[in-house]
Order: structure tokens, then sequence, then C-alpha cells
């Protein structure tokens, strides 16, 4: 049976290199599924030509020409894919969204203030998911899973400024009205992650399955 409503729910999921994102975004979505949602599991960057520029291109480029490229991408996914998908009723699970840039964005030399003078103009998710964990933990995680661009570090102290910069976002997103749920993913597999958030997801959308 499938239930999904006539307007479905943008579900983002954010977190410092080693939280998981991806493994839990895509377990949730395997999980929703299982309780006869409809799913669409993507990311950003996206696969678009736009996206494959800013997501092989963090070598390259640089502060707010990143900034720029990725919002690019972000914009165009959301008027593409994201929104239809939204409309037509299904639960969209993206990994990675504005929450990622309030904090990479700055790390890497632009100002907070222009990225959100972006990403004010983009519709909020119906829910921001921000995972975090131990430092120490999720360091030694991304270290094992490997490093993809130069924002990836197997320092512990650059995997606190990441935390640090998560929290505050979180709470800056809270501030402008998101909906943000952080969630600690302590020793938990990212398997109980995710059937964790499905519940508050499957919550969202009117009742328990």
């Amino acid at each position: 049976m499938n239930n999904a409503d006539p307007a479905g729910l943008l579900i983002t999921v954010d977190g410092q290199s080693g939280a998981g994102k991806t493994t839990t975004a895509a377990l949730l979505a395997t999980q929703l599924e299982a309780h006869g949602r409809r799913v669409l599991l993507t990311r950003t960057p996206s696969s678009s030509c736009l996206g494959a520029l800013a997501r092989h291109g963090t070598f390259d480029f640089r502060g707010r020409e990143l900034t720029l490229l990725v919002a690019a991408d972000r914009f165009h996914h959301d008027r593409s894919v994201i929104r239809p998908a939204v409309a037509d009723g299904a639960l969209v699970i993206c990994d990675r969204y504005v929450a990622s840039s309030l904090v990479l964005d700055p790390l890497d030399g632009a100002d907070r203030d222009l990225v959100w003078a972006i990403y004010r103009h983009l519709a909020p998710p119906d829910l921001s998911i921000i995972l975090t964990g131990d430092p120490a933990r999720c360091t030694a995680r991304a270290v094992r899973r490997g490093h993809y661009s130069r924002f990836h570090s197997a320092e512990v102290v650059a995997n606190e400024r990441e935390l640090s910069g998560f929290l505050d976002a979180a709470d800056f997103l809270r501030q402008v009205g998101h909906r943000v749920l952080e969630h600690d993913i302590g020793t938990a597999s990212a398997r109980e992650v995710a059937e964790q958030l499905a519940t508050v997801i499957l919550a969202m959308k009117g009742g328990r399955q």
C-alpha cells in the first residue's frame, strides 16, 4: 500500500565528517520505503553538470567562488528535482543541504552573512536533521572511509571545529524559523540511527507505523 500524502516532505541530513550522513540517508530512505512511503534519495552537490563541477572542484575553487557554484547547483536541484518530487507526494531525503554550507563555506573563507544572503531565498526543508558525534570517533570513521576533498581532515581538532559549526548552524536555522533536529549518534550504528529518525519522520506524516 502506498501511503504517500498529496504533498511530500523535504528532509535534509547534514553533520560533521564521519557522522555517517550518506549511509544514514540511504538507510533512512530504505526504512521509509519499508513503511510504504514513496521516497526520493538525493544529494547536493547533485549529479548534474553543475553539481559534478562543484563536487570535483573543491581543490580548484575556494571561498566565494565555491560558495556560489555550490549554491547555483543547489537552487537548480531544488527547482528541477526536489520541489517537483515533493509536490508529487514523495519524501525527499537529501544528503547535505544549507546547514553544510553555513559551516563549511565560512571555514573556507566565505562570510556567513553572504552565505545566508544567498540561501535565505531557498525554501527551507520540512526538517533539517543535523547528525553530531564524538569528534575523535567521527574522525576515525572519516579516515577509514577516505578523503574526497580538502574539507576532509585526519585531525580531530578539525572535526571539533565542524561540530561547533554545526551546533551554531542549528541554532541559527532555528532562529530564522527552520525546523531542526540535532541527533547525537553516540555509539549507535547507522541502521539504528536511521530507525530512530524514521520514527520521527513518520510521526510528522501523521501516524506511526
